[in-house]
């Protein structure tokens, strides 16, 4: 399977896998989930269920990346790392990039990082340059849009 992320502000790809040594396997899962509050009603044994809205929808996935160059691993984590940080433009702070996720052709989500762990664990390790060859990233996006989708139908005709 192919994927990337992109991240549009900076127009830089992070390759889910290319021809120096980089592999890495992927499990995306996609949630989006409604919220309902129960509504009681005389008359009734049990309680209505009232649909109040939807949560943002998210995709989180672990990644085991491998490596034949350590310091080639280590750049890749920090790259991605740096996607859960904000960005400083002089004095202000602006909020963490947005990325584009694609995994084949069944996803492609557009979104922010809210979690990002790496592990290291069962990891070979260069001994003379102290890299290691592979490790274990989880990334948790959520979505991010600039406008609804149906923002547009909306406002047809107003003026």
């Amino acid at each position: 399977m192919r994927g990337f992320l992109y991240v549009p502000s900076k127009g830089a790809y992070i390759k889910f896998e290319n021809d120096r040594g980089q592999l890495i396997d992927i499990q995306p899962q996609e949630q989006k989930s409604a919220n309902y509050s129960p509504l009681e009603l005389r008359g009734r044994f049990e309680p209505l269920m009232v649909y109040e809205g939807s949560s943002e929808k998210s995709v989180s996935f672990d990644m085991r990346l491998y490596f034949l160059d350590g310091e080639e691993l280590e750049n890749t984590v920090d790259k991605i790392r740096s996607l859960v940080y904000p960005v400083r433009k002089g004095k202000l702070h602006l909020p963490p990039p947005v990325v584009i996720f694609v995994w084949g052709k069944t996803i492609k989500f557009r979104g922010v990082v809210q979690d990002f762990g790496v592990s290291y664990a069962d990891s070979v390790y260069d001994v003379k340059k102290g890299y290691a060859y592979t490790a274990q990233v989880s990334l948790t996006l959520i979505e991010q849009r600039d406008k609804p989708a149906h923002f547009d139908k909306v406002w047809e005709g107003s003026a």
